[in-house]
């Protein structure tokens, strides 16, 4: 079931958060400068794997979150992303497993 995430560190049209992604919301909502925006949230057609992907953007990462029968994406905006985007990238990683 979704749940709804807001406040400081939190941009977005909406707050709907899958579960697959709260563990990581949650841990990158409270990071120094760190800023999410919420994406999309697609419907799978399978329900077997979760998993995390990343792509570098110019002011941070795109992150998008598969659960059990959905896909967010969100974008995690970093000050200084040269220096703070790998490690960003592995705390959410180490949450999300």
């Amino acid at each position: 079931m979704p749940q709804h995430r807001a406040g400081t560190g939190i941009a977005g049209k909406h707050t709907t958060i899958i579960d697959a992604a709260l563990g990581v919301v949650d841990i990158l909502k409270e990071q120094e400068g760190v800023r999410l925006t919420l994406g999309k949230i697609t419907k799978t057609r399978s329900n077997r794997n979760r998993s995390i992907k990343f792509t570098d953007t110019v002011s941070g990462f795109e992150m998008k979150i598969k659960g059990n029968c959905y896909v967010q994406t969100f974008f995690v905006i970093v000050p200084e992303p040269e220096k703070n985007r790998s490690e960003l990238i592995k705390l959410a990683h180490q949450v999300f497993v």
